[in-house]
């Protein structure tokens, strides 16, 4: 095995990378790749006098890449050690070069509004690491928060929308771990061309290779099955709701959920595990925030104003529903205005209606879905700190379906599942090889002597070279029973 040590060389937003010592004696080392976290190394070495002062002297920029693999780590520790019996020795430990994320914030309110999970991470690592730009309003130095030479790519087709909060300070490496983590995907680092590339990819299903006593690659395994303080039948009473009182008189509303465990299983009886809950009927039916909160997240102050707000309301109405908006403008009051357009329940559009400043209107006839949008003049100058407040109400005459489905989503949140779970200590023995037959971030299948099955991901792998040999040991989380 052949290491190299290589340093990175920073001109203004602009790096390169160059070999600096080969090292190809060493007593052990310990390579440790992660799925969605940064992996880490440890190497122990003979001392060599030009080595460990091209270290001392480099620290903060080195990498160690390997003959057989394209994975890059980042040197983050050193230690000399003189021993006149057991000779001088240079221990190096670091992780992954991704971990290079966790010295980066995101440095200022940043929207991000419909963009897939990949585009989200990719546009946060560009904007707080690899090309960061002066943002209007602050002080924040692009040039020395670059970090190059980096690039990220991603093999995942994501075609999912996402509107996360705004961001504003959060650590970078966190918060991508999050979004990873969100889709269940993973992030790699490897060199190539002279480029460290950051790659977004989505582990594998492997239902072939199998672990399990019969193949002499489960060692041990331990399922286990817990109905106690499970919750899957809810009573909700909506608190203050006269309009959908039942025919009893009651206005409470029962919410039910499947025992997990089996398809057929009956979910009454034993098995029914009550709980009780108190709605508000103005949650269930109000919607008054969609709209101030769609349009704060807008108006980002330092960030230019559109010349046109607009919001999808997908929540169901009838001819019953009167809407109104009310905005305030520090500014040019008389050229901002809204309207609201009408769609069917296939979103086909019905028409549009003009709502001035405090106006209540009804929707057209046939309405179910609505889109409402506020506009001001092109040319106008108003900043995001013009716009004191903006809200829209509600006032819904539901049909009884949709409200009992708004019942629904709070006795849900109420609900919890059976514990049923199964894991295990798992070897290789060469049935089955990692980086041939299944690598790091797929999922394997999983079965034990009793009949008792499901699937792992192989979230890490550990390498270790020492006098004894080579060995790898893959590690499973996101243990799931299937059957």
């Amino acid at each position: 095995m052949v290491l190299y040590l290589q340093k990175i060389t920073m001109s203004g937003t602009t790096g390169e990378i160059s070999p600096v010592a080969v090292i190809d004696r060493f007593e052990s080392l310990i390579w440790v790749r992660r799925y969605d976290t940064p992996g880490d190394f440890e190497l122990y070495m003979p001392a060599d006098k030009d080595i460990f002062a091209l270290i001392k002297a480099n620290l903060g920029y080195l990498i160690v890449t390997r003959e057989d693999s394209q994975d890059v780590m980042y040197v983050e520790y050193v230690k000399l050690t003189e021993d006149e019996e057991n000779g001088d020795h240079i221990l190096l430990k670091g992780r992954s070069i991704d971990c290079v994320m966790e010295r980066r914030v995101i440095g200022y309110p940043t929207k991000i509004l419909s963009m897939p999970t990949t585009g989200v991470i990719t546009k946060l690592i560009n904007e707080n690491m690899i090309s960061p730009v002066p943002h209007e309003g602050y002080t924040l130095d692009a040039l020395k928060r670059t970090l190059a030479p980096f690039e990220i790519v991603t093999q995942v087709y994501d075609i999912e929308m996402i509107t996360p909060p705004l961001y504003n300070g959060e650590n970078l490496l966190a918060t991508v771990g999050e979004l990873l983590r969100s889709k269940n995907y993973g992030l790699t680092t490897f060199l190539y061309d002279g480029t460290i590339l950051l790659r977004i990819y989505s582990g594998q299903e492997r239902p072939y290779v199998r672990f399990s006593p019969g193949n002499q690659n489960l060692l041990s395994s331990e399922y286990e099955c817990d109905i106690r303080g499970q919750c899957n039948s809810v009573f909700v009473y909506a608190e203050g709701d006269e309009e959908h009182t039942q025919a009893d008189g009651s206005n409470v509303y029962t919410v039910t959920r499947q025992y997990p465990i089996s398809s057929t299983a009956q979910k009454y009886n034993y098995r029914r595990y009550e709980g009780y809950t108190v709605g508000s009927a103005a949650t269930m039916s109000d919607q008054s925030a969609t709209f101030t909160s769609w349009l704060s997240g807008r108006l980002v102050d330092g960030e230019p104003v559109a010349s046109t707000y607009a919001v999808y309301c997908p929540s169901y109405i009838n001819t019953g529903v009167k809407l109104s908006v009310t905005w305030e403008l520090t500014a040019d009051t008389a050229n901002s205005w809204c309207y609201a357009s009408f769609y069917n329940a296939r979103s086909e559009f019905i028409g549009t209606k003009y709502i001035a400043n405090g106006d209540t209107i009804t929707p057209l006839s046939g309405a179910t879905k609505f889109r409402m949008s506020l506009r001001r003049s092109s040319v106008a100058t108003l900043a995001p700190a013009d716009v004191s407040s903006a809200s829209y109400t509600a006032l819904r005459d539901r049909p009884l379906y949709e409200y009992q489905n708004a019942v629904a989503e709070q006795g849900t949140a109420l609900m919890n599942t059976v514990t049923d779970s199964i894991k295990g200590e798992t070897i290789e023995t060469g049935l089955y090889t990692i980086g041939t037959d299944y690598d790091l971030g797929d999922t394997v299948h999983v079965e034990n002597s009793y009949g008792i099955s499901g699937t792992a991901r192989v979230s890490e792998t550990t390498e270790r070279f020492d006098a004894e040999g080579y060995h790898i040991y893959p590690t499973f989380t996101d243990w799931t029973v299937t059957t």
